[in-house]
């Protein structure tokens, strides 16, 4: 909005009939006022002439956190793949949610005769908890995991079995070559079982995580050197971003460590020969903590993917084993904090993580 509201006394006053009476607006607002005091934003739009009408306070803090109180900024970040509030039809519609800063917010739209009410909740805690009880939820499910397991390992011992087997009866008459070519299958078959069983150690490391107060721009400072190197020799680009006056946060330092080496080796992982390829790591002040994120340019995960992105044994690599990410989850909801991916545009993915206050 280019000019702040009086909340007691709505812009359209003698021009525009009151959402509420449905008589003209007299100017003087008792609704606004009551509006004004509750915890519940909300937010009231004139489609017709495509503007904000009223927003109570704790709607104009968000914006004044988004940056942006304008229609057409409203329209940017609460209406998903191209819609409009004039696209709005029925009474009520669903919104969806949206994150501003380390802060989730759940919304839905109501129409009524040229105005669209918008209704905002902070749903942050909920969806922690949420995220808790799926992650505690995934871990007891040990039937799926050893079942998993048990497949993962399968592929590559009846492979090695084969290879034995072959080489058993054809030792004897196989050139040196044919017996190499078979050694450097096994070779990389044991690898894959290696990798595999490195990973499900890592799964049940930092089961009682040590928390203490961390001090997270000397953390990344001193994390930086142990990375950077080996992305600079791939050609990588890399860079952190520490906001100042980060407050302490509550953290286990050797499950960070492990979560940033993982989460930028996944996104080291994901470029396919882009020419200028950067990951980014970023860490803010959030409210009640901090939010880290690590943002790539790669090629992004399709849509139709992007639900499984935390599911064990999920993976889009041809060698991975979908354990990377999950781990990784179960370590920072093991810190009470909250994981989530989304999409960067035009090209790329950030993988953001929350953590309390010390």
């Amino acid at each position: 909005m280019s000019n702040p509201l009086s909340f007691t006394q709505f812009p359209c006053a003698h021009s525009h009939s009151c959402p509420f009476s449905k008589e003209p607006c007299p100017g003087v607002c008792v609704f606004a006022d009551g509006m004004q005091s509750m915890h519940l934003m909300i937010l009231v739009l004139d489609v017709g002439r495509r503007m904000v009408v009223f927003e109570n306070q704790v709607a104009r803090r968000l914006l004044d956190e988004v940056g942006d109180h304008s229609y057409q900024g409203l329209t940017t970040l609460l209406m998903k793949r191209g819609g409009t509030f004039e696209d709005l039809f029925a009474d009520h519609v669903k919104g969806d949610s949206v994150r501003v800063g380390s802060r989730l917010y759940g919304y839905s739209f109501y129409r009524s005769d040229g105005f669209v009410w918008v209704f905002l909740l902070d749903i942050t805690e909920r969806h922690r908890l949420e995220a808790i009880a799926e992650s505690v939820e995934q871990m007891n499910s040990l039937g799926f995991i050893f079942s998993a397991v048990r497949h993962e390992l399968g592929n590559p011992i009846h492979s090695i079995k084969a290879a034995v087997s072959v080489l058993r009866g054809g030792l004897d008459r196989f050139p040196k070559e044919t017996v190499a070519d078979y050694l450097e299958g096994i070779e990389a078959e044991l690898g894959r079982a290696e990798n595999l069983l490195r990973s499900l150690r890592n799964f049940s490391l930092f089961e009682q995580p040590e928390m203490k107060a961390v001090d997270l721009a000397s953390f990344f400072e001193s994390l930086k050197p142990l990375v950077e190197p080996d992305l600079r020799t791939r050609g990588i680009g890399f860079e952190i971003e520490v906001d100042p006056g980060l407050p302490l946060v509550g953290a286990d330092v050797r499950a960070l460590h492990q979560i940033l080496i993982n989460l930028v080796a996944n996104a080291a992982d994901a470029f396919q020969d882009e020419p200028d390829p950067l990951i980014r790591v970023q860490v803010a002040a959030g409210e009640g903590g901090a939010s880290v994120s690590v943002e790539d340019n790669g090629p992004g995960i399709p849509e139709h993917l992007r639900p499984r992105i935390f599911t064990p044994f999920f993976t889009t690599k041809e060698h991975g084993t979908g354990l990377g990410l999950i781990i990784v989850k179960k370590m920072v909801t093991g810190m009470k904090g909250t994981i989530w991916m989304e999409p960067v545009l035009p090209r790329g993915t950030r993988v953001s993580f929350t953590l309390g206050s010390a």
